[in-house]
């Protein structure tokens, strides 16, 4: 059985409780790798161009206040 399917049966047999408490976990661990990814996008210049594109816009005019 592959890890992922362990996870899955054993989240399929968590509690009320257990469940919340994981949820909890796993979206503070998922923003986190979230957060490093994009920290190193970022660094590497990956978002150069999106930034660039919606600056552009923005200049032109094109882009709406929220």
């Amino acid at each position: 059985m592959s890890k992922i399917k362990e996870i899955e049966q054993a989240v399929k047999n968590f509690t009320e409780e257990e469940l919340r408490l994981f949820r909890r976990w796993f979206a503070s661990y998922d923003g986190k790798a979230w957060d490093t990814q994009l920290e190193s996008d970022v660094q590497l210049g990956k978002l150069d161009d999106l930034a660039n594109s919606a600056i552009d816009a923005h200049q032109k005019g094109q882009s709406k206040e929220f």
